[in-house]
Parts: structure tokens; sequence; C-alpha cells
């Protein structure tokens, strides 16, 4: 009787252990696997927060060539100053809200310049209210710039990009760069 007691105990502890091999195995799978979501999730929420980047540094290229005029400078009158302060601070209203978002942080270990670029864009706009000043700030168009290139190098390939859009956007951030450096290099003379 002992033996068929003892043969049974084993039989259950054999069945036991199998069991939560079993689960183990199972618990092991479930977890790799939602470690796997979790990496798509940050990848995607870098992708996401990338594309609102792009987005937000092509609206300020926008802003600022619809404030050029043809020889060089910025429009002066108060409506046109008015209505560049009122992009601007939609632009800082639109960098406030990517600051609530998770992928912030993955943001800026890849673009560490936009705490800088925010801290730019706000002095801008308290100089321009301040002292209603028309003309671009060299240090937020540099900054915009430079993360607008950024961003296209990083961001793998888009359809996005082959909008006319976008297109317009590279056209404008290249015609600006190319004008702000001649007007640069002609107050440094």
């Amino acid at each position: 009787m002992e033996f068929w007691i003892a043969l049974a105990a084993l039989i259950v502890s054999i069945i036991v252990g199998i069991s939560q091999y079993i689960s183990n195995k199972k618990s092991n799978e479930a977890s790799n696997l939602a470690n796997k979501i979790q990496l798509q999730q940050n990848e995607f929420d870098i992708k996401k927060g990338e594309i609102l980047l792009l987005g937000m540094t092509g609206r300020y290229f926008i802003l600022v060539i619809n404030n050029w005029e043809e020889n060089g400078k910025m429009r002066k009158d108060k409506l046109s100053i008015k209505k560049h302060i009122a992009g601007l601070k939609s632009l800082d209203k639109d960098f406030n809200e990517l600051l609530g978002n998770t992928f912030y942080i993955n943001l800026l270990e890849i673009y560490p310049d936009i705490n800088l670029l925010l801290v730019s864009l706000r002095s801008e706009i308290i100089d321009k209210e301040e002292n209603i000043n028309p003309g671009v700030d060299g240090k937020t168009f540099d900054l915009f710039y430079n993360l607008y290139l950024n961003l296209k190098n990083n961001i793998k390939y888009s359809i996005s990009f082959d909008s006319d859009y976008y297109k317009k956007i590279d056209q404008a951030a290249n015609f600006l760069k190319v004008e702000l450096d001649k007007l640069r290099q002609k107050n440094t003379k």
C-alpha cells in the first residue's frame, strides 16, 4: 500500500512539475511577446513624434516665408507682425502639447536641441512682442532648420515626402537658408 501511495505521489509531482514547466514556458512566451509589442510601441511613438516635429518645423518655414518680401526683408506692417507673433505662439502651444506626450523623452535622446529650440522660440516671441521686431531671429531659424534636416535624415522613407506640401517646405527652407545667410554676410561687412 505504501508503494502505491508513494507511486501516486510521484506521479502527481511529475504531473505538477510538467504543468508548471508548461505554464512557465507560456508565461515566458507571453512576456517576450509583451516586450516585443512594447518595443514596437516605442518605435511607433518615436515615429509619431518625428512626424509631428517635421510638421511643426514645416509650419515654421511657412510662417517665415509668408512674411517675406521680394526685397529680402520681412514685412513691417502691424498686421503682418501680429500674424507672425500669433503663428509663433501657435507653434509654442504645439510644442507644449508635444512635451506632454510619452514619446517626448525618446525624442530628446535623438534630438537634444529641442529644448534649446523651445527656449529660443519663446525668447523670440517675447522679443517680438516687446520690441515689435519684424526680422527673423537667426538663432531660432538655425535651430528649426537643423532640426528639419536632422528629422529628414532620420525618418525612414515616408510617402509624405513625395507630397507637394513637403516639396514646398523643402523649397521654402532652402530658400530662406540661402537668403538669411546672404543677409548675415551683408550685415557682417
